[in-house]
C-alpha cells in the first residue's frame, strides 16, 4: 500500500477540537459526503466522522483507486465534483456514466446508462440522497449554439434511470436539500433561473426567474441552510416556493452556511467592503471579521479562511475573531473539516489547530507538492478519505 505521505501530498492536516470517545476507540464511521462540498450548506465539513482522527490519520494508505478516468474527449473529462460517498458506497461519474462501488473494497456494484451519446457529457454536480443519485451536466461538449442541460435521477440501489429533465442553456450548479433538488442555469438568451424538482420523481415544484448562483467553480454555486437557498437575489424560501425571504444590497455575495439542523445557524457572506460576515437565518448581521480572504470551511467551532498572501487562519465561529495563523508558502485552494481534522489543499505540513505547529511524527515527505491536486477535491466518509482529481479517484483507509 502507498502511505498517505507518498501520494496524498497536496494536503495539510489540521487538528480541530478534542478527540471524541468513539474516535479514540476506533468506532466504525457511518458518516457520508453526499454532495459537493459535503452538504447542501457547502460547509466542507463532516462532524460525524469517527474513524479517521488526529490519533489515527498517520495510518492512512491507499486502499484502492478507481484509476485514471476515461478520456472520452476533452468535454468528457469528469469534473472534480463528480464523486460522492455514503458510509458504504462511492459514486463516481467516469466521463460517460455514474458508477457505484463498494466504499470499503472498491468492488463495482453497478454502472448507469451512458449519458454522453456521441457528443460527450460534462457532469458538474453529483449528489446522493435517500433512494436517488442525481447528476447534472451538459451535453454537446458545452456547445455555444446548443449547450443543453440534463438533470438525471438514478435508482441508488441499481443505477437504473428513474427520471430525466432537459433544459436549454448553460448549467451552473445544483444542490439537494431534503426531498428537493434545486438547479440553476442561464437559458440560451442569457436569462437566469432557479428551478426546484422533486427528488424522487423529478417533477418540477417551482421556478424562479432572474436569480442565479454566485458563479462557477468549486467554491461557488447554490447552497442552502434550513429554509434558505442562497442566490444572487438573496435567500429564496423552500417553504414559499422560491419567494425571496430577504436580500442584501448590491455588493454582497454569499459564501457558505452552517448545515440545516444547526442550532442558531450562521450564513456566511462577504460584505461590500470584502470582509467575511456572519448573518442570521433572517439576514441580520451577527459579526463582521477583519478577514477578506477565501472562506474555506465552516466548522462547528472554527472557520478556516485564507489570510494574507498565502496563509491559513482559524476564526472563532461565534465572534469572527482570529484564533491562530499558519504560515504557508502556497495559497490555499480549499479545506475540509472532518472529525477533529482539517485537510487543506494544496499543503506543506500537517498542523495542530491549537498551536499551528506540525503534528508530531509526520513524515518529511508527507506533503511533497503535486500540482495537479490543486484542482481536485477531498472528501471524508465512512472511515475513508477520497481524493478526487481530474486524473483519478484514490480511496484511503487506515492500515490494519
Amino acid at each position: 500500500m502507498r502511505r498517505l505521505g507518498l501520494t496524498m501530498a497536496a494536503l495539510s492536516i489540521v487538528c480541530l477540537g478534542v478527540l471524541s470517545s468513539s474516535a479514540a476507540t476506533g468506532a466504525v464511521s457511518t458518516s457520508s459526503w453526499s454532495q459537493p462540498q459535503g452538504d447542501a450548506a457547502h460547509s466542507n465539513r463532516n462532524n460525524a466522522e469517527t474513524t479517521i482522527t488526529a490519533a489515527t490519520v498517520a495510518g492512512l494508505a491507499v486502499r484502492y483507486s478507481v484509476g485514471r478516468l476515461p478520456d472520452y474527449s476533452v468535454c468528457g473529462r469528469a469534473h472534480p465534483h463528480a464523486a460522492v460517498a455514503t458510509a458504504s458506497r462511492l459514486y463516481v461519474f467516469d466521463g460517460r456514466r455514474v458508477v457505484a462501488t463498494d466504499l470499503a473494497t472498491g468492488q463495482q456494484l453497478w454502472r448507469g446508462a451512458d449519458l454522453g451519446g456521441t457528443t460527450g457529457f460534462q457532469a458538474t454536480d453529483l449528489a446522493v440522497s435517500g433512494s436517488r443519485v442525481v447528476v447534472q451536466g451538459s451535453g454537446g461538449c458545452l456547445s455555444q449554439s446548443d449547450p443543453g442541460l440534463s438533470l438525471v435521477g438514478l435508482d441508488a440501489a441499481t443505477g437504473a434511470t428513474v427520471w430525466s429533465v432537459q433544459r436549454g442553456g448553460y448549467n451552473r450548479s445544483m444542490v439537494v436539500s431534503g426531498t428537493t433538488v434545486v438547479s440553476d442555469n442561464d437559458d440560451i438568451s442569457g436569462v437566469p433561473s432557479v428551478v426546484a424538482y422533486d427528488l424522487t420523481t423529478g417533477a418540477q415544484r417551482w421556478v424562479r426567474s432572474g436569480c442565479v448562483s454566485s458563479g462557477f467553480g468549486p467554491d461557488a454555486g447554490l447552497f442552502a441552510s434550513d429554509d434558505n437557498i442562497l442566490t444572487t437575489c438573496g435567500a429564496l424560501s423552500f417553504a414559499r416556493r422560491g419567494a425571496t425571504s430577504w436580500s442584501k444590497p448590491a455588493g454582497w455575495s454569499y459564501l457558505r452556511a452552517d448545515p440545516s439542523g444547526t442550532v442558531s445557524p450562521n450564513i456566511y457572506a462577504r460584505n461590500p467592503a470584502g470582509r467575511i460576515t456572519a448573518l442570521s437565518p433572517t439576514g441580520a448581521v451577527r459579526w463582521t471579521s477583519a478577514e477578506a480572504g477565501p472562506l474555506l470551511a465552516a466548522g462547528p467551532v472554527r472557520l478556516l479562511v485564507g489570510c494574507g498572501a498565502t496563509n491559513v487562519c482559524a476564526l472563532n465561529r461565534a465572534t469572527g475573531a482570529r484564533v491562530w495563523t499558519s504560515a504557508r508558502s502556497v495559497a490555499p485552494t480549499g479545506a475540509v473539516l472532518a472529525a477533529d481534522l482539517a485537510y487543506v489543499t494544496p499543503a506543506e505540513a500537517p498542523l495542530v489547530a491549537a498551536t499551528g505547529r506540525p503534528v508530531p511524527g509526520a513524515d518529511s515527505d508527507f506533503l511533497s507538492p503535486y500540482g495537479f491536486l490543486a484542482d481536485g477535491a477531498v472528501e471524508v466518509a465512512g472511515g475513508r478519505l477520497v481524493n478526487v482529481t481530474r486524473r483519478a479517484v484514490d480511496v484511503y483507509a487506515l492500515t490494519p
